[in-house]
């Protein structure tokens, strides 16, 4: 298991000989809080026409810089629950806590640990 609290290049690193990278985090969807959600995390098949800025890089952007290297990046899930508050402070609000039991059985489910 790995815990990053920031993105950057070395993902990439990490990732490697990975079948699949399940990432849990908030995601903001329009959805009602404390909704939990799977999404596929997929590169760009655009070509790459501008290098995004280093300092703040984004999921998208790091799957998007490894498919123009063509480096091999397994499939991502991003499996995420609707926040209802992201200011900074510590804690989870009502909503996403009561989402945490669904949100942990969405992440045995993608990988494969239901039963």
């Amino acid at each position: 298991m790995l815990v990053r609290s920031s993105m950057d290049l070395g993902l990439l690193w990490e990732l490697r000989g990975a079948s699949l990278v399940v990432i849990v985090d908030a995601v903001r969807t329009g959805a009602q809080p404390g909704t939990v959600t799977a999404l596929a995390a997929t590169p760009s098949v655009a070509p790459l026409e501008r290098l995004p800025g280093l300092h703040s890089l984004e999921l998208l952007d790091v799957l998007d810089l490894a498919r123009s290297a063509r480096l091999d990046v397994p499939p991502l899930v991003l499996v995420g629950v609707e926040p209802s508050d992201c200011s900074p402070g510590e804690g989870l609000t009502d909503p996403v806590r009561e989402a945490v039991p669904r949100l942990v059985a969405a992440v045995r489910e993608k990988l494969g640990l239901t039963g």
